[in-house]
């Protein structure tokens, strides 16, 4: 491998490999140059992707703590309207309606057809949408 000089002020600065000198179509290498052409983008690469990575982190932070709150949301709209009634009745612990409600959660989460469930929630939520666009329209008006 060939390499090639590149100096500042008439002094001998540092190497670069020939064929890299000419990929990045330098002729005359100064530092100024070698700085311009190679470093600062391989830096810039460098930011970008650690920012890419960080971005990419924090949406699954972000999806992980929506769906544990979407379990526990799931979990307390079965606690508190069936088996709290229920537990309480048959004189039962707080930890014993927690496990009893625990255990239907996981019955309940087997049991759901998700393909039909997804197309019900859709409905739902294009109806929402529906509602309140048009309650905008009337804001708007009036």
């Amino acid at each position: 491998m060939s390499l090639r000089r590149f100096t500042e002020n008439g002094e001998i600065e540092g190497y670069m490999s020939e064929s890299l000198a000419e990929e990045f179509g330098l002729v005359k290498v100064d530092l100024n140059e070698f700085i311009h052409k190679f470093v600062q983008p391989v830096i810039k690469d460098n930011l970008e992707l650690k920012k890419e990575r960080k971005n990419s982190k924090e949406k699954e932070e972000i999806l992980n703590k929506m769906k544990r709150k979407y379990k526990i949301a799931l979990f307390l709209v079965i606690r508190n309207s069936q088996i709290i009634q229920k537990g309480k009745k048959l004189k039962k612990t707080e930890k014993e309606i927690n496990k009893m409600a625990y255990e239907t959660l996981c019955e309940v989460l087997t049991m759901i057809n998700f393909n039909r469930a997804e197309e019900l929630y859709k409905q739902g939520k294009n109806a929402y949408e529906d509602y309140e666009e048009i309650l905008t329209k009337e804001n708007e008006e009036g």
